[in-house]
């Protein structure tokens, strides 16, 4: 949007001497889905003579068990960080940021101005990814086809928390978004005031009421929204073409579009492998990308067809992967494995386990390795 490459995260401040580098990779996978595409630890401590900072524990480095095999960890951050950062990223909402209404507030309301992003996240695990949007951005962007366009980023849906101020040309954007088939949502309270005209503003009132009662021949939809945040996930996937639709397990999703090829980042936010049926707003042939051992490996089952590639995906544990959709010509591809029918066979109940550590050489990705010897 602000035509930035990077969004830096130090992160991980009071993590602790125990995380662990399963935790550090699942948790950078979120902030990589969240938008993030450059990582760096909170801290390296030269020395820890006579320190105070426990409470900001969480150095990874030398001091660490798995200090020897961090390259694994630097390799999968290096390719996912130059992936991420590649391409316009393509996102269906924005989320106002109610800045405006902060700041024109005398006396306190009982408006909680974070609930944005609680908005925010509430769409965003249901699978439609979205960003926060400010004032300026939308003043400038250019609507056209029922979207609202800024810097190479394109918004089907325009989505305002309560808000007790607004300014008249970000509502005059709006209105031009619906009428062009576009959809905006407002949720929990109207505004009544404008940063231009103060309290009880008749022109937001006008504005609001042309907004809500536009009837777009070209599909535009508008809607003031009470009750459960829930409804608003439901509301935009019956008024927008969605991105991503998925079944069977919950994940985060971030989608890229790198010349010809269009690029999701997909984490299983489960701790279990997940069956994940879901429809992508794409017409290409799929690949797995692993951006921890580099390797790419062909999605089993797939069917492209309408403009959209329908895929069954097997995620297992909480790092992302990346899915990437490439030009080609198969349209097609049936998974024969699921067809296989397993059967089960007894043992003796007369045997003995015996657990011991295996040698820290052979341990790469689970960083630790428990063997299993059966004596029967």
């Amino acid at each position: 949007m602000y035509e930035r490459p990077r969004v830096w995260a130090e992160v991980f401040h009071t993590s602790g001497w125990g995380r662990t580098p399963n935790q550090t990779l699942s948790w950078l996978s979120a902030l990589y889905a969240f938008g993030a595409n450059l990582y760096d630890e909170h801290g390296l401590y030269y020395s820890l003579n006579a320190g105070t900072w426990e409470h900001a524990a969480g150095d990874p480095h030398w001091r660490q068990p798995y200090w020897e095999y961090y390259q694994e960890i630097s390799n999968w951050t290096t390719r996912m960080s130059y992936i991420m950062s590649q391409g316009n990223s393509v996102v269906d909402v924005a989320v106002h940021y109610p800045v405006v209404s902060v700041l024109s507030e005398i006396d306190k309301s009982e408006l909680d101005y974070n609930h944005y992003m609680e908005l925010s996240r509430t769409i965003y695990n249901d699978g439609i990814d979205n960003d926060i949007i400010d004032d300026e951005s939308i003043i400038n962007a250019t609507v056209e086809n029922g979207r609202i366009k800024i810097n190479g980023n394109e918004y089907q849906a325009l989505v305002f928390g309560a808000e007790s101020t607004i300014r008249l040309a970000v509502l005059e954007k709006s209105l031009e978004l619906v009428q062009s088939g576009g959809v905006a949502l407002f949720y929990g309270e109207l505004p009544t005031a404008s940063a231009e005209n103060g309290k009880n503003d008749v022109k937001v009132a006008t504005l609001l009421k042309n907004i809500l009662n536009t009837s777009s021949l070209n599909g535009g939809y508008a809607a003031f929204v009470v009750g459960s945040p829930d409804l608003l996930p439901t509301i935009l996937s019956q008024h927008i073409d969605r991105d991503f639709v998925g079944k069977g397990g919950d994940v985060y999703i971030s989608h890229r579009k790198i010349g010809e090829q269009d690029v999701y980042l997909i984490q299983n936010t489960e701790n279990n492998p997940i069956e994940l049926n879901a429809r992508f707003r794409v017409d290409g042939v799929p690949e797995l990308w692993d951006a921890y051992s580099g390797t790419t490996e062909e999605v089993n089952s797939y069917e492209r067809k309408n403009g959209y590639t329908h895929t069954k995906l097997t995620l297992e544990g909480n790092v992302a992967k990346l899915l990437v959709f490439k030009p080609g010509d198969q349209k097609i591809r049936t998974d024969e494995s699921a067809s296989v029918e397993w059967s089960e066979k007894s043992i003796s109940e007369d045997w003995q386990e015996n657990l011991y550590s295996c040698h820290q050489k052979h341990v790469k990705q689970t960083w630790y390795y428990i063997d299993l010897v059966l004596s029967l």
